[in-house]
């Protein structure tokens, strides 16, 4: 283990006084003790995370939350906007026996990153050890921890990756004619989770016709996919036949001001034959927007794997809605939802032990 990467931090008494009082809520005590260090890490990386001046939610972590803890093994940090992170805890005399770091099942995935957190109870003392981005099946070795500069920069990587909305539908605005029209009627509201002076939502703001993170148009999609069509279907949206790819342009959501696509790569699951992810959007009176997302096969295939996950997540964590598919689907589709300017939101696809998670703001 490098010590020089590593960052020591104070026990403070609020932390010790909440992981003993988390802890007195359960019988087991083995249960009990794991329960407390957990806090004890969990709130080491929270007030680290402050000093760096990120945002962190403790009351949308499940380790906060009593249910969660008395039944499964997790430290993980909510930060804002971005998703867990896990936070595991090591006593100094168990380093000095076994310098691994095992991670529990439950904490594998639907995490953005695990720092190890060495608690020296005598000393009232925590140690920062260092971060991995995966769990790597499990069990971390200490001496092959990445640095702390290394974690701030992943989570920074994380929030610029997130691709903005608003841009999309500036530059549909600046391509396209047509009328704003609204496709929904009376669908829920996802609400802002932050409040932001500055929401970028302006569409008559002039940007540069950039799509993030490999969105394309239908059109650019169907080009670069050359003489092999995705096999869209007729009865898409609303039960109304719509034509699949045509040359000279698509129209799958006629309503929407603006549709794209994106190849997801799922690997091994597929034999690394991407799907085909779908987003609409449609600019209401109101400047909230109305929002479709839809999963379609790769290029070869006629149906999607079955127990493929589509889901809409907050971005606080939570999973608002999801739909898997069955054998036979020919595409899955989310409820259509409303999001208003400021929000955070982020979609993901997952088969067996593969996920993809895509960030977005709007």
């Amino acid at each position: 283990m490098n010590k020089q990467q590593s960052l020591p931090m104070p026990l403070t008494r609020k932390a010790i006084q909440t992981a003993q009082k988390f802890a007195l809520e359960q019988i087991d005590p083995q249960q009990a003790e794991q329960i407390y260090l957990n806090t004890l890490a969990v709130s080491t990386v929270h007030d680290y995370l402050q000093l760096m001046e990120i945002d962190t939610e403790l009351s949308h972590s499940d380790s906060w939350n009593p249910v969660v803890r008395m039944c499964e093994d997790v430290a993980d940090l909510m930060v804002v906007g971005l998703g867990k992170l896990e936070c595991r805890p090591l006593r100094t005399s168990q380093i000095a026996v076994n310098p691994v770091c095992s991670m529990p099942l439950e904490v594998w995935d639907e995490r953005i990153g695990y720092v190890v957190v060495e608690i020296d109870e005598s000393y009232k003392q925590a140690r920062l050890l260092g971060f991995s981005k995966t769990a790597q099946r499990g069990e971390l070795a200490l001496n092959q921890l990445r640095s702390l500069d290394e974690l701030l920069a992943h989570l920074d990587y994380l929030a610029q990756s997130r691709v903005d909305l608003s841009q999309w539908l500036v530059n549909g605005a600046q391509t396209s004619g047509q009328a704003e029209t609204s496709v929904v009627d009376s669908e829920p509201v996802m609400s802002a989770a932050t409040n932001s002076g500055d929401s970028q939502f302006n569409l008559g703001q002039r940007l540069d016709n950039i799509f993030h993170q490999g969105w394309q148009t239908m059109e650019e999609l169907f080009a670069s996919l050359g003489s092999k069509k995705l096999q869209f279907r007729e009865d898409l949206f609303l039960q109304q036949p719509v034509p699949a790819f045509r040359r000279g342009g698509v129209n799958l959501f006629p309503d929407a001001d603006v549709m794209r696509a994106k190849l997801v790569d799922l690997g091994i699951q597929l034999g690394t034959q991407p799907i085909t992810l779908v987003m609409a959007l449609t600019q209401e009176a109101d400047h909230r927007v109305s929002i479709l997302v839809q999963v379609h096969p790769n290029v070869s295939e006629r149906y999607l794997p079955s127990q493929l996950t589509l889901a809409l997540i907050s971005d606080f964590g939570e999973i608002l809605q999801a739909v898997e598919s069955r054998s036979f689907d020919l595409w899955v589709q989310l409820r259509q939802f409303r999001v208003q300017p400021g929000t955070n939101f982020s979609i993901q696809i997952a088969l067996a032990d593969i996920s993809i998670t895509e960030a977005f703001t709007i």
